[in-house]
């Protein structure tokens, strides 16, 4: 799934095409992970896109990614989630513009509902596009 407005183009990497785009996109990516719990590295987000078990969206301006996100579906018994991951870049307003792109996709995979996991921060950018809070996710290292 694509879309663009003017120069800005906000699309759908697949796993066929992720080789030729990693260079550009993985610094972005880099910068999402050093930033929250260290639950994966790079490394295993490239296994993870390449196995399929998460999508990797770009935001570019004439072929440069300047914000990311990588989604995964979340199966739960009742439900099913499209959770995104991890966003990253400049500029991240745009990403409300573009987040029907992921919308879209999700419904067409049989989510019932999107969810993000990030700083505090999201919710003053998202909440003009309908998003809400719906829990608050505490994290105590125990090793």
């Amino acid at each position: 799934m694509k879309q663009t407005t003017e120069n800005l183009t906000f699309e759908g990497i697949t796993a066929d095409n992720l080789t030729e785009r990693w260079g550009l996109i993985s610094p972005l990516l880099l910068r999402a992970l050093e930033s929250g719990p260290a639950v994966m590295t790079l490394i295993d987000v490239w296994n993870a896109l390449q196995r399929r078990d998460m999508q990797l969206w770009a935001a570019s301006v004439d072929g440069k990614p300047i914000a990311v996100a990588v989604t995964q579906i979340l199966n739960w018994p009742r439900a099913t989630c499209c959770e995104i991951f991890l966003v990253a870049g400049n500029h991240l307003e745009n990403f409300v513009d573009f987040e029907s792109v992921i919308s879209d996709w999700a419904e067409a995979e049989g989510c019932d509902y999107l969810q993000i996991t990030g700083r505090a921060g999201w919710e003053r950018v998202l909440d003009s596009a309908g998003w809400e809070r719906s829990a608050v996710l505490l994290v105590k290292g125990i090793a």
